[in-house]
């Protein structure tokens, strides 16, 4: 057990110091990795990724307007698009594209189940509450600056066509330390 605790407290430190434009808690006693534990474990068993759609919404329109673009306007029936690749992610613990389910293996496929026939784009993130924690970010704004550091996931949302979204963060049944956020776009 000490072990564990060490080993955590040393990969935590790590992270905290190879942060340089981040504010990172360092945790450096046994009372501070309980409270973290205590934060992580809460936010784990009370996750509910639908009362987050819309900070991540804000966030996302927020940085389109970094580029001038205008927002994007949310969706249900995009959202719902969103969730089966979401849920699919979560249930098998994998962040992907694809979907072997019959009539779900592709993003076209998934929209025309809801009659979306202009979908021009899905992004897809695999986190942890604890991912959340050590970069100092909160379950919506942590997905949205991940999309932004990888060159395909920030084109997509920066597409100047992109006229509806779909926002989906599901929490894994099988690891409820990790969520999965798909957000799908629409030219229409």
């Amino acid at each position: 057990m000490k072990k564990i605790i060490l080993s955590i407290s040393i990969l935590l430190s790590g992270i905290a110091f190879s942060q340089e434009d981040q504010t990172v808690c360092k945790i450096t006693t046994i009372e501070q990795l309980r409270c973290l534990n205590k934060y992580v474990g809460d936010l784990q068993t009370s996750f509910n990724g639908k009362d987050h759609v819309d900070s991540v919404l804000i966030l996302l329109n927020e940085y389109r307007n970094e580029y001038n673009l205008k927002p994007v306007v949310l969706s249900e029936s995009l959202c719902d698009v969103a969730a089966i690749q979401a849920q699919y992610c979560a249930d098998n613990l994998i962040c992907t594209h694809e979907n072997t389910n019959i009539g779900s293996e592709s993003l076209t496929d998934r929209a025309i189940q809801f009659k979306e026939y202009n979908v021009i784009g899905e992004i897809a993130l695999q986190t942890s509450f604890m991912s959340n924690f050590a970069t100092n970010e909160t379950c919506c704004v942590h997905p949205i600056e991940m999309f932004k550091y990888s060159p395909g996931h920030a084109n997509i949302m920066k597409n100047s066509k992109n006229k509806r979204c779909g926002i989906s963060l599901i929490q894994s049944q099988k690891d409820t330390k990790k969520y999965f956020v798909v957000i799908v776009f629409s030219n229409k």
